[in-house]
């Protein structure tokens, strides 16, 4: 017997008009359901879009997988401007009794109307994966994400505000602007228009550990905790590009990962916790407007609660 969900969302006030609507379509029971879905949104005399995608849908007690592939067109209203672009999308859900957890989802859309224009194409892949089984002293949690799209360039604009008050002068036989805390011109970054393609990594880790309890109390009432994070946006992704940064690499535009190790003591019965921990983070900036930028950070605490 078909399944029909549908939900519809407007939204008025004297100034805009919104609207959007959630349509489903379910076929067929059992573990495998074809499916139907069509997804509209607007805001009157500014955009609009519509997103039509069918595909299946699998459904067991530990794993659901999803297919689905569409076409959306969208709708610019002050511009005129219809856009029309093919997607699909794939998401897969496992949960079991071993402690391992986790969720894929990769996303695709391209462009392929609008003078063949590249701007809107979009790729996204996401992981999240968790391990946390009650016996184990080990607990994890990663979360990863890489998305491919199309990053506008951007520029440094220099703007006289007069002499000292700004950060920069202007140096006429070099034709450039150097810092200056007496100097007469500020700077800011402004969008230039131009979109190339441009990769943007993000990833998460916490692991956790518990000593066993037949060890010393100092152990026994205490964890280790270890959290590291990256963060990447820029040209041709690699592991040397997140681990050693070449101040003169111009495609990166953005690098930097941290690493945070603590130990947590907490006695059984007590209120008070102490904790050690030790803190690293490391950084590329490549759209300073004072230029690129290695920094670094390292921090060693000590902290007791009572």
């Amino acid at each position: 017997i078909p399944e029909l969900k549908s939900n519809l969302n407007v939204v008025r006030t004297p100034s805009e008009n919104f609207y959007s609507s959630d349509n489903q379509l379910v076929f067929l029971s059992g573990y495998f359901h074809p499916f139907v879905e069509m997804g509209l949104e607007g805001l009157e005399e500014k955009y609009s879009f519509k997103h039509v995608k069918g595909g299946l849908f699998w459904d067991t007690k530990n794993r659901k997988m999803k297919l689905s592939f569409g076409k959306r067109d969208d709708f610019r209203t002050a511009e005129e401007i219809k856009i029309v672009s093919q997607t699909s999308e794939l998401r897969i859900e496992q949960s079991n009794y071993s402690g391992w957890n986790g969720i894929i989802h990769l996303m695709n859309r391209q462009v392929d109307s609008e003078a063949g224009n590249p701007n809107m194409d979009y790729v996204l892949g996401d992981v999240r994966i968790r391990y946390n089984r009650g016996s184990s002293p080990v607990k994890w949690e990663g979360f990863f994400r890489v998305e491919e799209s199309m990053t506008e360039s951007k520029t440094v604009v220099y703007d006289s505000i007069g002499t000292g008050l700004g950060n920069y002068r202007y140096d006429p036989v070099y034709d450039s602007y150097f810092e200056d805390p007496n100097g007469a011109f500020i700077a800011y970054t402004v969008p230039i228009g131009i979109r190339n393609p441009s990769t943007h990594f993000t990833s998460s880790q916490t692991w956790n550990f518990r000593f066993s309890k037949k060890r010393k109390p100092i152990f026994r009432f205490g964890k280790v905790r270890i959290i590291s994070q990256m963060d990447f946006r820029g040209k041709r992704l690699g592991l040397n590009k997140l681990v050693n940064f070449d101040i003169n690499d111009s495609e990166t535009q953005l690098a930097k990962w941290l690493l945070k190790s603590e130990y947590i003591y907490r006695p059984l019965g007590h209120e008070s916790k102490g904790k050690i921990w030790y803190f690293y983070q490391q950084s590329l900036n490549g759209i300073d407007v004072r230029g690129s930028r290695i920094q670094k950070d390292n921090k060693l605490g000590l902290e007791w609660e009572n």
